[in-house]
């Protein structure tokens, strides 16, 4: 290829040293192949939310998870949050999924994906009257079990005759927020609810 001028072979341009780089050795027992049968696409529940994991965290070495979510019409998803450390890439299956960055929300239809780098505030949720199905994954953490923890305590919380107090909820929450890195931003969803006209 030329580009109209002269190359010079000699100068040599140093590539800057990565940093947050460790050499580790490859360990095979903890990444083997593995295959995932197909399923029947996912239907909301009755809360308007259903999420089930597709493929664990372990089974990829805590380097990767991911989940099927869908939502039903007018269906807000999770509180505005950030994480420390995990970074998520959706790709919708079925319908439009509105996704809110910070400040800004963006459509991805059907086919779409949609990234969102750890540090950022976001959230998602279904502003169409027609069902929305998503895959999210989960990059850098072992998420899986951070879903699996959050639904059993709201399981317990729900439960008929359970002695589970709102206050224990929030803060074993919390607790569970702090030890995956994420931060809630529960003040910001009234907001979210109104403007987009949502149900919980």
């Amino acid at each position: 290829m030329t580009t109209g001028q002269e190359s010079n072979e000699d100068a040599v341009v140093p590539l800057p040293e990565c940093e947050n780089v460790e050499t580790t050795s490859f360990d095979e027992a903890l990444f083997r192949p593995f295959s995932k049968s197909p399923r029947d696409p996912l239907r909301a529940g009755p809360r308007g939310v259903d999420i089930r994991i597709r493929v664990p965290s372990s089974q990829t070495a805590n380097q990767y998870t991911c989940v099927e979510t869908a939502l039903a019409p007018k269906t807000l998803g999770p509180s505005p949050h950030e994480h420390d450390h995990l970074d998520e890439l959706a790709f919708v299956l079925k319908g439009t999924l509105s996704v809110m960055v910070e400040d800004e929300v963006c459509e991805v239809p059907k086919g779409g994906f949609h990234w969102r780098p750890r540090g950022r505030v976001h959230s998602f949720w279904n502003a169409t009257d027609e069902p929305v199905c998503f895959l999210d994954m989960f990059l850098n953490q072992n998420f899986d079990e951070y879903l699996e923890a959050f639904f059993a305590l709201r399981e317990e919380l729900n439960r008929p005759g359970s002695g589970f107090t709102e206050q224990a909820y929030a803060e074993q929450l919390a607790a569970l927020d702090r030890e995956f890195g994420v931060t809630q931003y529960h003040e910001r969803r009234d907001e979210i609810l109104e403007r987009y006209e949502l149900s919980e």
